[in-house]
């Protein structure tokens, strides 16, 4: 069958980042037309992304030399990251903040 340009109307399958997906549904509602599908028998929730447990997953890094001084700037935006203040930045931002150490 052909994809039609009814979203409604089509059978395809497609990926996307989450987070877009989501804040697209607040905007559009597309997401009450779409179906995230399991993997593993792991649904992909900001839950089981956060814990690592929905295995179609990216993660970003935020690396430092291992010889920078304690003191370094650069060791401060790691601290931060991981902050109570930095994990609210990153969800302000429509992220997943990783809740694994």
């Amino acid at each position: 069958m052909p994809v039609s340009a009814d979203p409604t109307n089509s059978y395809t399958l497609g990926y996307t980042l989450y987070t877009y997906l989501k804040g697209m549904g607040e905007l559009t509602g597309i997401d009450d037309k779409l179906k995230l599908l399991a993997v593993n028998g792991v649904t992909p929730t900001e839950e089981t992304i956060a814990a690592g447990s929905y295995p179609l997953t990216a993660a970003y890094y935020a690396v430092i030399r291992s010889d920078l001084v304690a003191d370094h700037s650069a060791r401060g935006i790691i601290d931060w990251l991981k902050s109570h203040h930095g994990q609210a930045a990153i969800r302000r931002l429509k992220l997943i903040p990783n809740n694994r150490e």
